[in-house]
């Protein structure tokens, strides 16, 4: 009867990788997020609850990707109030480049992200960059945001 023990072992490690907060290696600095606060139109922070992805090939023969990711908003910053819970975002572009973030790769779902969103159509869009693993954002810039 071993079986029962080893899977319940199992089943706690799972748990705990998944709601574990990676710390950032490369957090951004306060004058970056300042310029990204201050050139977005919507800035919130939340958690990843779904998203949908597709590629595609533009006329140049370069691949593409085109992502919308769902958010449920924890704190509205700046004209998210009244957005409701759940705010969609999308990206769109090329896949070359496109991980070139300065945090680098964060790994792990806990602490969410923090959101710089343009309005420039009637959906928000973001940056390649512009979604910002909680972790990587420095507690002055938290400050800043309360």
């Amino acid at each position: 009867m071993i079986f029962p023990t080893l899977t319940t072992a199992v089943l706690v490690v799972v748990v705990t990788m998944v709601t574990t907060v990676q710390a950032c290696t490369n957090p951004l600095s306060n004058e970056e997020l300042q310029e990204l606060y201050t050139n977005s139109d919507v800035v919130f922070r939340g958690n990843a609850v779904s998203g949908r992805s597709g590629l595609y090939v533009d006329r140049q023969g370069r691949t593409g990707r085109q992502t919308t990711t769902d958010y449920l908003k924890e704190v509205g910053y700046k004209n998210a109030n009244d957005l409701g819970s759940k705010i969609s975002v999308s990206f769109v572009g090329l896949i070359e480049g496109s991980y070139d973030c300065p945090w680098g790769i964060v790994t792990g779902f806990g602490g969410g992200y923090l959101v710089f969103a343009s309005s420039e159509t009637s959906r928000l869009r973001v940056g390649s960059c512009d979604e910002v693993p909680w972790s990587c954002v420095p507690e002055t810039f938290r400050s800043f945001l309360q």
